[in-house]
């Protein structure tokens, strides 16, 4: 829905500013599609995992992690816990939109 374009007369500049980003990421925002086609659409399952799978893992007492350890530990964490194999987000983003 968008509202009809005498009404952005009286918007301010940061009203106009997030109408200009969503108007050119509207075709980025066709959910329904994507979850027909088995992409994720939402982050709430990513979430969960990783505070169910990483963060109580990596948050034990005495813990502590480089960085690199902790991208290490939550890669194998993450592949561990997952029931299908984990698509990079560069190969996702690629296969949504080509």
């Amino acid at each position: 829905y968008l509202p009809e374009p005498d009404t952005w007369l009286v918007w301010d500049e940061k009203a106009l500013t997030a109408l200009n980003y969503l108007e050119s990421r509207f075709e980025s925002m066709n959910y329904a599609d994507f979850k027909a086609i088995g992409l994720p659409i939402a982050s709430g399952q990513i979430e969960g995992m990783n505070k169910s799978c990483i963060g109580i893992r990596m948050k034990r007492s005495g813990m502590h992690w480089s960085d690199s350890g902790a991208a290490s530990m939550a890669s194998l964490r993450a592949q561990t816990c997952a029931k299908h194999s984990l698509i990079d987000f560069n190969s996702l983003r690629h296969f949504a939109f080509p």
